[in-house]
């Protein structure tokens, strides 16, 4: 026979009951169209084991042990315990009230980012790339032309993602460098915003302030090798792009630059005739900052703020009836210095002035580049350069006497501005 000894409850501690505090009130105005009184709601409660207690408009509610853990915690959950046995069908959908504004007619912002959309992937064959709004430390070093200091953030997604971007070039440079080895050439652009600090000394900012959030459509265009003819095309194709965008050909001003994320002689800008804006900025990305960012392949970059780009648009139409009377064209070649920009070639020349119209005497209609060459037999130092004018008068046909004093007060201006006319 086998003989055991007295049991001990040694387990004293009592099982959890959640309380929850609410009112009748409260749990009616969450039920909605649930037209209940107060003793229903109470039933319901005690058909559950729930116990009760009512105290002037207050409720208190003890939740059995079972359903303590993880189910009914707060007044919430009892709501949902009502409708649950009173019937969620019984429940009439409303809509919120909210305040009702008539929704704005035409966003012109809004269609010119997707105008921008449409030309870098239909026309120029571009695709759009999505990345993260942050940066690490390493990305902020590439590029801080926009702000020194980045946005920290206290609880960043990753460690190496901790800054807000101030820089539209970075986030491209790293899918050029994921997919370099697959693809001999790659055409990447992204339409998206950085986020620059607004100066906290400012008194009209403050440590609260928001920083100002600005919209870029930034583009790159990666090969083995970048000859001088595909940098003119990629020049060709910004400015282009600032034409699609509203702004004329013959209202744009292309410069040189010198920024430190460039290739030195090779990149510039375009900025506008009306107010000397820069509409964007073009070039060849500089092989140190290439090295840094871990890209073996040469890269063509440009980059504009959309904001600038909707602002140089009037809004106007620009059609023109088709001429009457035809144009007169003119080619000639000069021999320059080798680092001379065309756009000193072209001022001396006559650029063509967007404010003439019909009506209006003989007139550069359009300054064309067309090439440039370097080596034997041009002397060493020099290059020579190609161009086309053009010119109309709109209310009669240019005479060949009238053609060629034109020609001849071109020659003139060129020879004047030491430029050498080469046969």
């Amino acid at each position: 026979e086998l003989v055991l000894g007295k049991v001990n409850v040694t387990f004293d501690e009592k099982p959890k009951e959640n309380v929850i505090e609410t009112s009748f009130s409260y749990l009616k105005q969450r039920l909605g169209s649930i037209n209940l009184s107060d003793k229903e709601i109470q039933d319901i409660f005690e058909s559950l084991n729930f116990k009760c207690e009512t105290k002037d408009v207050n409720l208190t509610v003890t939740v059995p042990s079972y359903r303590s853990q993880f189910d009914l915690t707060i007044p919430d959950d009892l709501v949902e315990e009502i409708g649950r046995i009173a019937g969620y069908q019984n429940v009439e959908p409303l809509p919120f009230m909210v305040s009702c504004e008539v929704p704005q007619d035409k966003n012109e912002f809004r269609k010119l980012e997707h105008r921008l959309r449409k030309i870098l992937s239909d026309a120029y064959q571009f695709m759009e790339v999505y990345n993260y709004a942050f940066q690490s430390e390493d990305d902020i070093e590439l590029d801080r032309r926009y702000a020194k200091e980045p946005i920290r953030m206290q609880n960043s997604i990753a460690a190496d993602l901790n800054c807000m971007r101030i820089s539209p070039l970075t986030g491209l440079l790293k899918n050029v460098k994921k997919n370099q080895k697959e693809h001999d050439s790659l055409r990447f652009f992204e339409l998206e915003r950085i986020f620059v600090p607004k100066d906290l000394n400012n008194k009209e900012g403050g440590e609260e302030s928001l920083p100002d959030e600005r919209h870029f459509l930034s583009a790159v265009w990666a090969e083995n090798e970048i000859t001088n003819e595909k940098l003119v095309s990629f020049a060709s194709m910004a400015s282009d792009l600032v034409f699609r965008c509203g702004v004329h050909y013959n209202e744009q001003l292309p410069e040189r630059i010198k920024e430190e994320i460039f290739h030195a002689g090779r990149a510039g800008q375009i900025k506008s005739l009306k107010d000397g804006k820069v509409l964007l900025k073009w070039g060849e990305i500089n092989p140190r900052l290439l090295k840094k960012a871990g890209v073996k392949k040469r890269v063509l970059y440009f980059e504009t703020f959309v904001g600038d780009l909707h602002k140089s648009q009037d809004g106007k139409s620009h059609y023109k009836r088709v001429p009457k009377f035809p144009a007169a064209d003119f080619e000639c070649t000069i021999l320059t210095d080798i680092k001379e920009d065309f756009i000193n070639i072209a001022n001396t020349a006559g650029r063509p002035d967007p404010s003439k119209k019909e009506g209006d005497n003989t007139y550069v209609e359009n300054l064309e580049y067309l090439t440039e060459y370097s080596g034997d037999p041009i002397p060493a130092g020099q290059k020579a350069v190609s161009l086309r004018v053009t010119w109309r008068n709109a209310e009669k046909t240019i005479s060949h006497d009238e053609l060629k004093n034109l020609q001849e007060d071109l020659v003139n201006r060129l020879s004047g501005a030491g430029y050498k006319l080469r046969s």
